[in-house]
């Protein structure tokens, strides 16, 4: 589920609908629909996928058959708001976990949506292993690869 979802004022909860990004720097909580709501959520994506992983270790999150979760509950919003700003997000929702997120939240859980890169290479896109190259944005030759321009 994408960022917009966080920045339209979804909360990311744990098995005991605790919203836990606050025990982790990205707090404090304050109540439903005030200003400063969107803050934990909004945190860095790096230190919100690694407050994932603290409750995951602390058996924090939910099992399932995709693996383990925590929620994303979107359902304060209401359905105007939901299929107003976020329609694609109540598809996909539908389609991929059989949620409705107007009334109940959406298991969630970090990915890796691209990569940045890595592999060195040389001027020809060569590596180190003889016959192997990289191109694109999996190599590293200074120009797309180890990060996006």
């Amino acid at each position: 589920m994408t960022e917009g979802c966080r920045g339209e004022g979804g909360i990311l909860v744990n098995k005991n609908g605790y919203r836990y990004l606050q025990d982790y720097g990205m707090g404090p909580e304050t109540p439903l629909g005030e200003p400063k709501n969107k803050y934990m959520e909004l945190g860095p994506r790096d230190k919100v996928s690694q407050a994932f992983w603290h409750e995951w270790r602390k058996g924090n999150t939910i099992s399932t058959p995709r693996g383990d979760v925590v929620y994303l509950d979107l359902r304060h919003l209401g359905e105007k708001k939901l299929h107003e700003r976020l329609p694609f997000i109540c598809e996909l929702a539908k389609a991929y976990v059989g949620v409705d997120p107007v009334k109940e939240p959406i298991p969630v859980r970090p990915t890796a949506h691209y990569t940045m890169g890595g592999i060195e290479t040389d001027q020809n896109c060569e590596t180190r292993i003889k016959g192997l190259f990289a191109v694109g944005e999996c190599s590293s030759v200074g120009l797309h690869g180890a990060n996006r321009l």
